[in-house]
């Protein structure tokens, strides 16, 4: 089964439920909120590593056949231009249906507040390296730039730091190779994330922040696994 398909399924599944359990329920919303964390962790739970590992790997690679530049530059070209794109689209289609405010649908909600800058910057560059895997914002980007300085340098001397390259090299095609186990019950990880969203939705409290987050990773995994 393809992986879009597991994707359609566990959303509308999980949808339908979520819709027609009852509100209000504490019994079911205690349970569900569980369900919910425990797709969200079990994704995180994967993702963090296999991103350090493959983009340290990726770096290094890039780097010794000296297409590092090249490929990071396209790369930042194009996201600025997405996100210029979008940023336009949004506001000339605002202008254009000039959309009335909309009520409170939702009573409560969970704001995800931007961390000062200074607090950003102190958890790119922690006390401690290890820090960046521990961030209290779960922020991926210090986990990314800390695997781009460790790809960088691990070309400085091939004999020295040929192991270590090794090392990260097995380390991400070992979490690959997990990762299929998670792409096969893509759509049980899905189902609860998206029966948890709706059912918070009639309950009148959306849940944190982490359906952000999960919803990122089951792109990446529906469109590259």
């Amino acid at each position: 089964m393809k992986n879009w398909i597991k994707v359609l399924s566990g959303t509308v599944a999980g949808a339908l439920i979520g819709a027609l359990l009852p509100a209000h329920t504490e019994f079911l919303e205690t349970a569900i909120r569980f369900l919910f964390q425990l797709a969200v962790n079990f994704g995180k739970y994967i993702f963090i590593p296999l991103v350090f590992f493959s983009f340290a790997i990726e770096v290094y690679e890039l780097y010794r056949q000296k297409l590092l530049r090249k490929t990071f530059g396209r790369a930042l070209a194009f996201w600025s231009a997405v996100t210029v794109s979008a940023v336009l689209f949004a506001a000339v289609l605002t202008l254009l249906l000039s959309p009335q405010r909309l009520s409170h649908i939702v009573p409560e909600s969970e704001v995800f507040e931007v961390p000062p800058l200074s607090d950003f910057l102190l958890s790119v560059i922690p006390a401690n390296m290890l820090g960046v895997f521990f961030n209290p914002y779960g922020i991926l980007f210090p986990v990314i730039v800390l695997a781009f300085f460790i790809g960088l340098n691990l070309s400085f001397d091939r004999l020295a730091t040929k192991s270590i390259s090794t090392l990260f090299d097995s380390f991400s095609k070992l979490l690959q190779h997990i990762n299929t186990f998670v792409v096969d019950i893509l759509w049980g990880m899905i189902f609860f994330i998206t029966m948890g969203f709706v059912y918070s939705l009639k309950s009148g409290a959306v849940m944190n922040r982490d359906i952000v987050y999960f919803i990122l990773f089951l792109v990446v995994e529906a469109v590259f696994f």
